[in-house]
């Protein structure tokens, strides 16, 4: 009954493929249970079409004791909105075989990281238990199980370190949009407005010192722009104001008082 219900899932998610770009199973997965690693995959831009895949390689055991006689990954969960997944050549695993999911889609969801979540169930043998049934979630309690773990990170279009920011200074620099925020210095409440239309759609960035990104909102491509901002739970300090819209990074100091 398993098998069927995993050969139908199969079938399924592989006629989804159609719709993604290709995905072609690597030797190079043979590297290690993922390839590539979470941190060195591309990020989705907010608002762009995206399509990226990565590989998954079963191992035959782990712990030296615990072979893995099949693992099905049902579905995967945790990911933005209006980005889908489809798997080549299946979504069932064997010892020693390798799959590719394709990420693709367009989201518009919020700037961050994206952990997602592998769920389905595997068979596995050892010598004192025999042959059992674990779901993911169980199996992933056993150290050192090969269960994928993975995220995908939403960016705004245009950088291309997807982990640091783009602009960590506090020089202010201003291209001819009309970016403006006031009361500045102030204490954490402020009004920020944009004069100029936004061809594309565009994204506000606040960053700390560090780095660490601690606010994003999303400007639609309809006219000008006008919102609060109210940061009045951030510690005193120096922040950075970044819009990015297309090829245009405008950035401005923030002060908190």
């Amino acid at each position: 009954m398993r098998r069927r219900l995993a050969l139908l899932l199969a079938v399924l998610f592989f006629a989804t493929a159609a719709f993604s770009q290709s995905c072609i199973v690597s030797t190079a997965a043979d590297s290690g249970l993922v390839f590539p690693a979470a941190d060195t995959f591309p990020c989705i831009d907010a608002g762009q079409p995206y399509s990226n895949a990565i590989q998954i390689r079963m191992p035959g055991a782990f712990h030296g004791i615990i072979n893995i006689d099949s693992m099905v990954i049902t579905s995967i969960t945790g990911l933005p909105s209006g980005i889908s997944y489809a798997f080549n050549p299946s979504l069932t695993l064997y010892p020693d075989s390798n799959t590719c999911i394709s990420f693709y889609g367009t989201t518009n969801d919020s700037l961050g990281t994206y952990p997602l979540t592998f769920n389905g169930y595997a068979v596995i043998t050892t010598d004192t238990t025999g042959t059992q049934t674990y779901s993911l979630t169980q199996l992933a309690q056993i150290s050192d199980a090969p269960i994928p773990t993975y995220q995908l990170t939403i960016t705004y279009v245009g950088d291309t370190s997807c982990n640091k920011p783009v602009y960590t200074g506090i020089s202010s620099t201003k291209p001819d949009v009309g970016l403006s925020i006031y009361p500045n210095p102030g204490n954490g409440l402020f009004q920020i407005s944009v004069k100029q239309r936004l061809p594309d759609l565009s994204w506000l960035v606040i960053n700390d010192m560090l780095g660490k990104t601690i606010y994003t909102q999303a400007i639609q491509p309809d006219g000008s722009f006008s919102s609060s901002l109210d940061l009045t739970k951030y510690a005193k300090g120096v922040y950075i104001l970044l819009l990015k819209s297309g090829s245009v990074l405008a950035s401005e100091k923030i002060v908190i008082e």
